[in-house]
């Protein structure tokens, strides 16, 4: 499959998920008013551009390239209660986003931070995933060869993807200023949470003295927090 191909199929799945049914939950018969509040143009204007860069790079990462894993720990529960919870992220707000129920507050302040979230967790998420380069995989994961990777964003905190996913998540549920989305956006905290616990366990007995020095002095989550 060209790159091209390739990356505008990334961008039709990215921008459906995240275009089409927000739309959908809202009201195809009154779009309109989804329209009709800068910050929701505004995400709709993000979500394409971010997609298009990110399509375009993912791209060229050359997965056939990886190596034989040595160790895999599925943990399909997780994955497939985080992929529910995202697909209730861009439908319940958007539907309670437009009957003005459990919404934040009346001001648009919310909706304006969200787009700063949603684009900053877009980012270091997809930023990781190039990073991680053949080391990536959404299953817990030891390669052949494998390597700790302690430098880039891994420098800051030991989980910098699972990082942006909470950001991004928390953003989306701020553009449309919803309290039921803020409690999506925990559990999907919570589920990754659960997902980091197994992950480094494996982490501890591939690596042994060199992750225990690595955690010791790196954050799991939050800079110089937790």
């Amino acid at each position: 499959m060209s790159r091209i191909i390739q990356s505008f199929l990334t961008f039709l799945i990215g921008a459906g998920i995240f275009i089409l049914f927000p739309l959908l939950s809202w009201g195809l018969a009154e779009f309109q008013g989804f329209f009709g509040n800068p910050a929701r143009v505004l995400y709709i204007i993000l979500v394409i551009i971010l997609n298009s860069i990110a399509s375009w790079q993912m791209s060229a990462i050359p997965l056939e390239h990886k190596n034989k894993a040595t160790h895999e720990k599925k943990l399909s529960g997780s994955l497939f209660i985080l992929q529910v919870l995202s697909l209730l992220l861009v439908l319940i707000p958007p539907f309670l986003d437009r009957r003005d129920l459990f919404l934040l507050g009346s001001t648009d302040y919310p909706r304006f931070i969200g787009l700063l979230l949603y684009g900053f967790g877009f980012v270091l998420m997809h930023y990781v995933q190039i990073f991680m380069g053949r080391f990536f995989s959404v299953e817990i994961t030891i390669q052949e060869n494998h390597q700790l990777i302690k430098n880039g964003p891994f420098s800051y905190v030991r989980h910098p993807r699972y990082l942006g996913i909470v950001i991004f998540s928390l953003g989306i549920a701020l553009i449309f200023n919803s309290l039921a989305g803020i409690i999506i956006s925990l559990l999907i905290f919570l589920t990754l949470k659960r997902r980091i616990s197994v992950e480094e366990k494996i982490l501890a007995e591939k690596f042994g003295d060199e992750w225990t020095k690595y955690a010791k002095k790196t954050p799991g989550f939050i800079p110089k927090i937790f």
